[in-house]
């Protein structure tokens, strides 16, 4: 089943939708929620992510600014380091693939940061 991570503003962008397989999915939001300390808000994301969404513009500041910063500047060592380390993609049919779509949600965040004036 495909999940998604959405970091546009409104529902006018689609560009800003990342979409996942639930493996993939589930490791990221856990990522995500990783970056956000407020028990109450954290409990919140967790039920959106068991319907198979996660909407970055529904979490509070400033735990939305924590979370792109994170995604945008900690994701892709995640990605090499947890989600494909090498001992995952030695035995992979074109690993590069699915790493590059793990890390486009990086990607994604420093446009929206970008987008947003936000500083690094």
């Amino acid at each position: 089943m495909t999940k998604i991570i959405s970091l546009a503003d409104d529902d006018a962008t689609p560009e800003m939708n990342w979409f996942a397989t639930s493996w993939l999915f589930e490791r990221i939001a856990d990522f995500v929620l990783e970056r956000v300390d407020d028990e109450r808000i954290r409990e919140d994301l967790k039920r959106d992510v068991l319907s198979g969404y996660l909407f970055i513009r529904g979490i509070p500041e400033p735990f939305q600014e924590r979370v792109l910063k994170a995604l945008r500047d900690d994701l892709p060592k995640f990605v090499d380091d947890v989600i494909y380390p090498p001992s995952v993609t030695v035995n992979m049919d074109n690993p590069q693939e699915f790493i590059d779509r793990a890390k486009s949600l990086s990607s994604m965040a420093a446009r929206r940061l970008d987008s947003r004036g936000s500083q690094p």
